[in-house]
């Protein structure tokens, strides 16, 4: 069986998003239900993306993530992450050669991958974690759930606050609330939390102070217009001479 996944930068974060949110439901809908895997092999192929090797590999790890959630796996093989082109397309395919198969990714430049020490101790730990021995796969990190409806309050905000999608990807609110979910941080979560709370309550009291603005200039115009509606003398409410 072989896992591949490619992203294009068209969108930075909706692609790398959409390569987290696909893997996720592979795992959940598909992987889970096997009940023997003999052979997982695992390749990621980037396009167009102008990061370093390090971010790259911090985003690979979290694409890769719930995949360690898998038990039972054979020969379970992380094989690096590639450098795709832009014409490359965006996918995640689960292919099993007898039934169907997705198109092979390009293999001829690696980016993060075998011979750096980083990536070989993370490959040992995510190997040994889907080849160890259990009942199934682990469930879902607890926090999933309040992800989802974290990821909801965000994907909403940006119609009423667009600034609140400034930050650069890496700090910002949805990237490092996926990044506590999948590693169970629920510290860290709250807290990420509580600054896009805050980010909400923050808009919500600099529309308070402008409606109050504005109500103040609307009172002062009704309040001349009575006085002169008001006056003995009858008088224009016109503009001009």
């Amino acid at each position: 069986m072989i896992c591949e996944v490619s992203t294009i930068a068209a969108s930075v974060l909706c692609a790398f998003l959409k390569a987290v949110d696909c893997v996720g439901n592979a795992v959940d809908s598909i992987l889970r239900n096997s009940q023997r895997i003999n052979k997982l092999d695992v390749r990621l192929s980037v396009g167009g993306f102008r990061l370093s090797d390090k971010e790259l590999f911090e985003d690979a790890k979290c694409i890769v993530e719930p995949l360690q959630r898998l038990r039972n796996i054979g020969r379970p093989r992380l094989h690096g992450l590639y450098e795709g082109s832009k014409d490359t397309p965006c996918f995640t395919g689960v292919s099993y050669p007898t039934l169907w198969s997705t198109p092979q990714l390009s293999t001829e430049k690696i980016r993060p991958g075998p011979g750096r020490a980083s990536f070989d101790d993370y490959k040992d730990l995510w190997e040994r974690c889907l080849s160890q021995t259990a009942e199934g796969p682990l469930p879902r990190p607890q926090l999933s759930r309040v992800f989802d409806e974290f990821k909801k309050f965000y994907t909403a905000l940006p119609f009423v606050i667009p600034d609140v999608t400034l930050k650069s990807r890496r700090n910002g609110y949805l990237h490092r609330a996926r990044v506590a979910c999948e590693t169970g941080d629920i510290i860290g979560f709250i807290t990420i939390r509580d600054e896009l709370l805050n980010h909400w309550s923050q808009y919500l009291e600099c529309e308070t102070r402008r409606k109050r603005n504005i109500d103040s200039i609307i009172s002062q115009m009704l309040r001349i217009e009575s006085n002169i509606q008001g006056s003995s003398q009858p008088a224009s409410l016109g503009v001009g001479p």
